[in-house]
């Protein structure tokens, strides 16, 4: 089978093994794949394999550097999309670790990245963000971040829309915003 190929059929295999909870199954294929893609030069698809092992990698800090050479590689390949989900990645792991300025560093970078045509694809990113910006008092921010996603969740991510709007309504009544805190409660 030539490389490429091989490399696409076991990034598919990690993909379902992941979401079928076989996790060691998907970390080998994923590795198998990052050798290859590593090989063949391909830096985009080499940034994507490396993010998909270091979000089953348990020890923080291993993650971090993974997620710091994913996202030099997705970088040099100019993947927006990839740019702006490694940094979510990266955020998390920042976040866990208490590393809370970092972790706003690497959202903001996500967000950035996802402007402009992939907020549907990352509205978890911005959902992330504005939750931190709340959770170290940057309320306003966390206010303005909400709403500028709002429009996306709801037309994009049924899952994460209640979610929004709570934590949107929570953001309102912590500013003494009640009634526009009491709309999104009924959203």
């Amino acid at each position: 089978m030539p490389p490429k190929l091989l490399a696409g059929v076991l990034a598919m295999v990690g993909h379902a093994s992941h979401m079928h909870d076989k996790l060691k199954r998907a970390d080998e294929a994923h590795k198998e794949a990052l050798e290859i893609y590593h090989q063949l030069g391909d830096k985009r698809n080499e940034a994507d394999m490396l993010r998909c092992v270091a979000t089953r990698d348990p020890d923080g800090e291993a993650h971090i550097r993974m997620d710091m050479q994913a996202l030099d590689l997705a970088t040099e390949a100019g993947d927006r999309f990839l740019i702006a989900a490694i940094n979510g990645n990266l955020s998390t792991s920042l976040h866990v670790l208490d590393r809370v300025p970092e972790a706003l560093e690497a959202l903001k970078r996500g967000t950035e990245a996802a402007e402009g045509g992939l907020e549907h694809c990352v509205v978890h990113l911005f959902a992330n963000l504005a939750a931190l910006q709340f959770a170290t008092g940057a309320v306003e921010q966390s206010l303005m971040t909400y709403r500028s996603i709002l429009p996306v969740a709801r037309e994009f991510s049924t899952i994460l829309l209640p979610i929004i709007c709570l934590e949107l309504a929570d953001a309102f009544t912590q500013l003494g915003r009640y009634d526009e805190a009491l709309e999104q409660y009924h959203e």
